[in-house]
């Protein structure tokens, strides 16, 4: 070994020497630097084909023949457990407190069932109501009539003259005792109860339910699991929503961007460009149109960036005028690499190449979306 190292050294004293040292150590350590990547690779391709699958399943769509028979089997199978649970949810009678969140209740089910025979529909009751508490609740009895009654010889009461003698404020009061027996008397016959359904948002009493209902015990990490499938079918790839968005920019606001937006439809994509003269790559081209249409000021900055000054929205509150993002377009540190303005219908204007139309449920974008977003204070 210590020969070794005095030809080494030996071999590094010279120019030629350093370039042939040099090449050998590359020589050497390429196939471990290839090994890397193509793990990156995989693990990426599975974390695409992971997204995909939720996406397909929560979502809709075509499913690609690049696909494998088993996952379309379970995609298929689980389109149709969600229907049936779809129906279920509409059938909840009495439902008070608040709505039911059908991704929440999917999410769980997805995490639980997916790739596993599919419960039936019996069984799939017994889930949903997992997710209710029943509460007996007293029924609201209409007394509306009496009650103007009530009010109207009240009324007339307090007109009458003070000289009353003692006999006719006798007689008024009996008149009054027997009015109020009548009235309880009736709301005990018309009243009754009934069971209201609350959705339940404790995790931890859904959990305690789901695991008398399936007579075992859920690991944290299995609801960490439905946790991180209901993020990604309701918000995309981003991990958190993070701060709260603000109200949607105004149609008059849009119209303002889009205008400037339209101008440059045919431009070439031209990595790093950021104005006319030199074209556009994807965030040079939407920091352009927002700070020229005077919507909102955005310095020239990264797709992550541009992404960083957003808050997340919802698939189903993202509003024409938001930001829709992607991941994984490129080889890249950062999680976002593309970014469009969001036109609704699922449709954006984007730096493509050239600049121009896309459609979010063709298969390249759906693959690829991170998460919509808002700037704040753009509203009009």
């Amino acid at each position: 070994m210590r020969q070794l190292l005095r030809i080494v050294l030996a071999t590094a004293k010279n120019e030629r020497g350093r370039t042939a040292l040099a090449s050998v150590i590359a020589a050497v350590l390429l196939p471990f630097i290839l090994i890397v990547l193509v793990l990156i690779g995989l693990l990426d391709g599975a974390s695409t084909h992971n997204v995909s699958v939720v996406d397909l399943t929560f979502h809709g769509g075509v499913i690609s023949e690049k696909v494998p028979d088993e996952y379309r089997r379970y995609i298929e199978e689980m389109r149709g457990s969600f229907s049936v649970l779809d129906d279920l949810i509409d059938s909840v009678e009495n439902l008070e407190d608040g709505d039911i969140d059908c991704n929440r209740v999917k999410s769980v089910f997805f995490s639980l069932y997916f790739g596993a025979d599919q419960p039936s529909q019996r069984v799939q009751k017994e889930f949903l109501d997992c997710f209710l508490r029943y509460e007996e609740r007293v029924l609201v009895t209409e007394m509306e009539m009496v009650e103007k009654e009530l009010a109207a010889d009240e009324n007339k009461q307090s007109d009458e003259d003070h000289s009353d003698t003692e006999e006719e404020t006798l007689i008024t009061t009996e008149i009054e005792a027997v009015e109020e027996e009548t009235i309880e008397s009736t709301e005990k016959e018309e009243a009754g109860t009934y069971l209201a359904a609350i959705f339940l948002t404790d995790m931890d009493e859904v959990k305690g339910n789901l695991e008398a209902f399936l007579g075992e015990s859920l690991s944290d990490v299995q609801m960490e699991n439905a946790d991180r499938i209901y993020t990604l079918a309701v918000y995309g790839r981003v991990s958190t929503p993070g701060m709260i968005a603000g109200l949607a920019m105004g149609n008059e606001n849009f119209q303002k961007v889009l205008a400037e937006g339209r101008k440059y439809i045919g431009y070439p994509y031209v990595w790093g460009g950021s104005t006319p003269s030199t074209s556009f790559d994807c965030s040079g081209y939407i920091c352009w149109i927002f700070t020229r249409s005077g919507v909102y000021y955005m310095p020239r900055t990264t797709a992550a960036g541009i992404f960083r000054q957003c808050a997340v929205v919802s698939r189903g509150e993202a509003q024409p005028g938001d930001l829709v993002f992607f991941a994984g377009t490129y080889i890249s540190s950062e999680p976002v690499t593309h970014v469009g303005l969001y036109l609704g219908g699922n449709k954006m204007l984007h730096c493509g190449d050239p600049i121009g139309y896309a459609d979010l449920d063709a298969s390249y974008w759906r693959s690829h979306f991170y998460a919509f977003g808002r700037l704040p204070g753009v509203q009009e």
